[in-house]
């Protein structure tokens, strides 16, 4: 797992019902309840599955959860709304929001430009026009992007 202080919300099978509401740009927060903590999750399925964990404790345990860090680009957190301004629906615990969208011929044109800049390696560009196209992109001044 990336950190043992990691917490993650779980889909259900109804948290796919919201994409058959959505209309022009609309984009819907499921209520998905609590997020589970990852490294209870991993301790209690290794206990329902009659194992037991090796650690610091018991080395001699059947199963060692390895904390092994973010990935470049991985977040520590799990965003659940774009936008900031959630309108309720007709059911209780699902919510809605428009995200703008952008017209299919700038899309493609802008993905032209995109992979124009990746075919020059130009990780400056790359990053100005995610800026762009992204509103809630970051940039955190990651290393050029390998060929």
């Amino acid at each position: 797992m990336e950190n043992a202080h990691d917490h993650r919300y779980w889909r259900r099978w109804y948290d796919r019902i919201g994409s058959a509401m959505a209309q022009d740009g609309e984009v819907f927060l499921l209520d998905r309840g609590e997020p589970v903590r990852i490294m209870y999750l991993a301790q209690r399925m290794i206990d329902l599955f009659g194992m037991t964990l090796c650690d610091e404790v018991n080395t001699d345990g059947d199963i060692e959860i390895e904390v092994t860090g973010l990935r470049p680009g991985e977040k520590f957190y799990e965003e659940l709304l774009i936008g900031n301004k959630p309108i309720d629906t007709e059911h209780p615990q699902i919510m809605k929001t428009k995200k703008p969208i952008m017209a299919r011929d700038t899309l493609l044109d802008q993905l032209e430009i995109l992979r124009s800049h990746i075919a020059h390696n130009d990780a400056v560009a790359i990053r100005a026009l995610l800026s762009k196209l992204v509103p809630d992109f970051i940039d955190r001044g990651s290393p050029a992007v390998a060929r």
